[in-house]
């Protein structure tokens, strides 16, 4: 563990409008100035931190020959740790769980070995990671597995390390502790050493949605799980790692809101972090707002970086096909602008123009309904299919007047109504809704105008 840099950032508050939290920065991208960019951070009336976290569970000064650690942070640093020492390490990983290939690649630079196993398979699964790192263990002579979730030397580093630089640094005034429980050992070290200084700051744990922590922390039975994006978080197991005493609250958040934060985070301060980071940030303005304290001092880790999501959480298109990007809304005046050029916004005919005339008016612009306009308001509609089959009947009713064949007006619109509300209103039996813009009526559009525009066809 190493001695960090203490700094603050009031900017950083201030810009995300919560003037009470600190950040203990673990995402490896910071300088030592305390430098993002050309930005600097300030001092001011907000503490905060830059904290270089590892979760160095493993005695490396035994010389074990081989060592299996189980998450990306802790491979990475333990890679690097474990070189001078003559280790070999066999790093184990499933698919997506690293956030790019690459850092399979430098790991193997660093000498790893890396093997991959399957995600959708259950835990009593051979090929499961557990199971798979249990095997190679076994079946490897004076190797052990560091096994985070289950290995006390976990929260035991944070206790003697970690919680009291967070102790020191913020003077004691710390109040709340926000930290995402994975394994559960920074939240587990920290907290516990945070309470023996002063029983009433409280430890929020946000858990992503589909983990199995807070019900857990609730009913204290281990319910069923389901996949979640957000990774190195939450959990489908409980691992001894987290003592769930520790823990005063609980709150849970989706994939979109943490991912959302990273992505502010990044683009609004410079401070390049995952999606784990963000529902730390996320839940601590959320505890920050509802605090009616001045003395109050919400501290919250940013405990990953986000040069391993660049890919997914920095993917404008993987966010938009994961429903995590709200995309701007396609209005009614939106799909008239898309008509083919040379047709009119707008296409009518009075109630008095006769039956071929609306005939000869659809034929030339390739339309297939026209509403019947008198004055500003539709009074009617005619549609090429039922018309004709009359004419075809009687052709005299080719020289009547539109009023005396015409069918229910069609419905009238704002220009501003998202095509999604549009959807409910056009139907078999109503083809075509009218648009109306500052109380005149500006264009017309179809069912064909809207599957074009869902189906992406230009």
């Amino acid at each position: 563990m190493t001695r960090e840099n203490f700094v603050t950032c009031d900017w950083l508050a201030a810009r995300l409008g919560e003037p009470e939290l600190g950040i203990v920065d673990g995402s490896w991208h910071l300088p030592p100035t305390g430098r993002v960019g050309s930005e600097e951070f300030r001092l001011g009336h907000i503490p905060g931190a830059v904290f270089f976290d590892i979760d160095a569970i493993a005695d490396t000064s035994t010389g074990l020959p081989h060592m299996l650690p189980d998450e990306t942070k802790f491979a990475d640093e333990m890679t690097t740790l474990g070189l001078g020492d003559g280790m070999r390490f066999v790093v184990y990983d499933s698919p997506g769980l690293f956030a790019a290939a690459r850092v399979w690649w430098t790991l193997r630079a660093f000498g790893a070995e890396v093997v991959v196993v399957p995600t959708a398979v259950p835990p009593d699964h051979p090929e499961y990671y557990i199971q798979k790192a249990k095997a190679i263990v076994a079946a490897t002579p004076g190797a052990i597995l560091a096994d985070q979730h289950f290995n006390p030397v976990n929260p035991d580093a944070h206790y003697r390390t970690t919680g009291p630089e967070i102790w020191e640094q913020t003077e004691g005034r710390i109040t709340h502790f926000v930290c995402s429980p994975g394994t559960g050992g920074t939240v587990t070290g920290v907290g516990r050493f945070l309470k023996e200084k002063n029983p009433a700051i409280r430890v929020i744990a946000p858990d992503p949605i589909g983990s199995i922590y807070t019900e857990y922390a609730r009913s204290h039975t281990k319910g069923e799980g389901f996949p979640y994006k957000v990774e190195g978080i939450g959990g489908d197991k409980i691992p001894t790692s987290l003592d769930f005493r520790v823990v005063d609250e609980f709150v849970q958040v989706g994939d979109k809101e943490a991912f959302r934060m990273a992505r502010r985070l990044t683009r609004e301060e410079g401070l390049f972090v995952g999606g784990s980071t963000g529902m730390n940030v996320h839940v601590a303005l959320d505890v920050a707002r509802r605090l009616d304290d001045p003395a109050a001092l919400v501290v919250t880790i940013l405990c990953d970086t986000g040069e391993r999501y660049v890919s997914k959480v920095y993917d404008d298109e993987w966010m938009r096909a994961n429903q995590m990007l709200d995309t701007v809304p396609v209005t009614v005046e939106a799909l008239i602008a898309q008509h083919p050029a040379g047709i009119p916004p707008l296409v009518s005919v009075a109630p008095a123009a006769s039956v071929r005339q609306a005939l000869n008016l659809m034929s030339t612009y390739g339309i297939s309904q026209v509403p019947v306009i008198a004055g500003n308001d539709c009074v009617g509609s005619v549609t090429e299919g039922p018309v004709i089959s009359r004419a075809l009947e009687d052709a005299k009713l080719l020289e009547r007047a539109v009023s005396d064949v015409m069918q229910p007006p069609f419905p009238v619109v704002e220009a501003a109504l998202p095509i999604e509300r549009l959807n409910t209103l056009l139907s078999h039996e109503t083809q075509a809704a009218l648009v109306r813009k500052d109380g005149r009526l500006v264009g017309i559009v179809t069912r064909y105008d809207v599957l074009r525009q869902v189906a992406g066809i230009r």
